[in-house]
């Protein structure tokens, strides 16, 4: 007969502070609304991480006035304790339940939900595996496919699996026929810069400053985005502080979000990180392809300080020079971690690097779509980018290059409208004398509205601009780049969509010939190529956090 160690349960001082980290992440399993027995409850961190749902804590000595005392190993769950309740959680538990089949059938029985976690054979290697069981008390010694066949013969059905800390199995599983309860659920568990960020504010850890440095204030849709996704996936937990050129920015971007949230300052201001360096958690520079050197002075003066510094976004080339390699290297190695955002990078300077680096996106797949009244659906229409340039820099044939596109699009049935992506975009129109041939939408400092603008349409052409192309690979939108008929940027701005483009399978096309051959065959990009770019920046945040925690 197995034997509880009361005495253990009892001091509250025995149990991890991981264990906290442990009921956040499957907390993403459970539907809000849930009422939950949270059987071996501990320290009761569930319920902090469930709000909206009702909880009834239970365990074997009282954890305060609501807990339900009871010994499952003596008394089982029987219907009585089960009333009323939607699901039962057992995190932490199984492994001291000395019949847990038992269990199972009391669970399912009573047609509840159970959501438990287990640390199985299968992630230790055999020679430790009796050691461990052994050392830490537990009660028996299962595998995946044990549970898998244990739960499956009580009647329930897995609704949701997933692995925590590379060390427990999270399973999910409801009596058939009632699955539909778990639909909201989350299809993963909470990632580890959720279970941070979440832990920091169940525990009151102050909140630091957190520098945010690109090319922002401008009006560009791009860039505007890039800011957008950024501070989102960090202002929950920092006060977010944003470097701008105050001398180029655009009059009044002041009002826009998110500056309207944050504090503003100009990108040759130092001061913030040595005033009081120990309130600012880090500086994040870019999250698109900034150009290596990008507010160096800012890197600088963090480094100084000791504080973390981070490269979200960057594109290298590759056709550098012994010295400019050299120097590309000593400076990425300034950085604590650095993302570059397309495949290619792989090669180059990378394999010099002493530097943390991983590959990831560009952070504008994580903007939103408005949902503004005044944008209809039109699968007819067709979104049309003109990137500015210098007049002198236009080839005599690019006003026809664009018109003979224009009249391809209109001979497939599309109705054509300008998107401009930022106010250059808006003067070059003007200077080329084509605002009145066509409809131009300016939409250039809301990127959320510019996305649902593409998203609504059935085309996007994009004549040397990166920044749509990368708002489209995420709709339902046939997409096509054309190179721009201009002399001396050819290199430098061609080279990074085409990269882009190759990343997503978007083509990128010369000439008024290679667009005709290939408007009729374009479809939208692959769904499953865009979901792994976003998950790929989802690992980005991870280690971001890490840096800054």
């Amino acid at each position: 007969m197995y034997q509880v160690d009361v005495g253990r349960w009892s001091d509250i001082g025995s149990f991890s502070e991981d264990w906290d980290r442990r009921a956040c992440a499957v907390s993403a399993f459970i539907p809000k609304g849930m009422r939950i027995l949270d059987v071996g409850c501990g320290r009761m961190s569930l319920e902090a991480f469930c709000p909206g749902s009702h909880y009834f804590p239970a365990d074997l000595v009282a954890r305060d006035e609501r807990t339900i005392v009871i010994d499952i190993n003596r008394d089982g769950l029987p219907e009585c304790r089960l009333d009323g309740v939607d699901l039962v959680t057992m995190l932490g538990v199984v492994e001291y339940v000395s019949d847990f089949s038992k269990i199972l059938e009391d669970i399912a029985a009573s047609r509840r939900a159970l959501l438990f976690t287990y640390c199985a054979v299968d992630f230790f290697p055999k020679k430790n595996a009796a050691l461990r069981y052994d050392r830490d008390g537990w009660f028996n010694s299962f595998s995946i496919s044990d549970l898998c066949r244990m739960t499956a013969d009580a009647g329930f059905k897995i609704v949701r699996y997933d692995v925590f800390d590379c060390s427990q199995a999270v399973f999910l599983v409801a009596p058939l026929g009632s699955e539909d309860k778990f639909e909201q659920a989350a299809y993963r568990l909470r990632s580890r810069s959720e279970i941070v960020r979440a832990i920091r504010r169940l525990r009151g850890v102050p909140r630091k400053k957190l520098v945010l440095a690109g090319f922002f204030g401008r009006g560009n849709a791009g860039d505007e985005a890039l800011l957008q996704c950024v501070y989102e996936s960090f202002c929950d937990d920092f006060d977010i502080a944003i470097a701008v050129d105050g001398h180029g920015a655009y009059k009044g971007f002041w009002d826009w979000y998110p500056y309207n949230k944050s504090r503003i300052f100009h990108q040759c201001a130092t001061e913030i990180f040595f005033q009081s360096p120990s309130t600012v958690a880090g500086l994040i520079v870019g999250g698109g392809g900034l150009p290596v050197g990008f507010c160096a002075n800012l890197v600088f003066a963090a480094k100084a300080n000791g504080i973390p510094v981070v490269l979200a976004g960057v594109d290298l080339f590759e056709d550098c020079d012994e010295s400019a390699t050299r120097a590309v290297v000593d400076y990425l190695n300034l950085f604590d971690f650095f993302s570059y955002r397309s495949e290619k990078r792989e090669q180059g300077v990378i394999p010099l690097l002493r530097c943390e680096n991983a590959l990831g996106a560009d952070w504008a797949l994580r903007l939103c779509v408005d949902e503004a009244e005044d944008i209809n659906p039109d699968p007819q229409r067709a979104v049309l980018v003109l990137r500015e340039y210098p007049q002198g820099a236009l080839r005599e044939d690019y006003l026809s290059t664009v018109r003979e596109v224009v009249r391809l699009v209109e001979r497939e049935g599309y109705k054509v409208v300008m998107a401009p992506f930022c106010p250059e975009d808006v003067r070059f129109l003007d200077q080329l004398g084509v605002r009145k041939e066509f409809d131009v939408v300016e939409l250039w400092s809301n990127p959320r509205r510019m996305k649902q603008l593409i998203a609504c349409s059935g085309l996007l052409v994009s004549i040397g601009r990166l920044h749509p192309i990368l708002f489209g690979v995420d709709c339902p939108v046939r997409i096509v780049a054309v190179a721009p008929p201009v002399v001396g940027y050819e290199n430098v701005l061609s080279d990074k969509i085409i990269k882009i483009c190759r990343d997503f399978g978007v083509p990128f096309v010369f000439g008024v010939d290679q667009f005709k051959a290939v408007l009729p065959k374009l479809l939208p990009v692959d769904r499953e190529v865009v979901l792994a770019a976003k998950l790929r920046l989802d690992r980005i945040v991870d280690r971001i956090y890490d840096r800054l925690v």
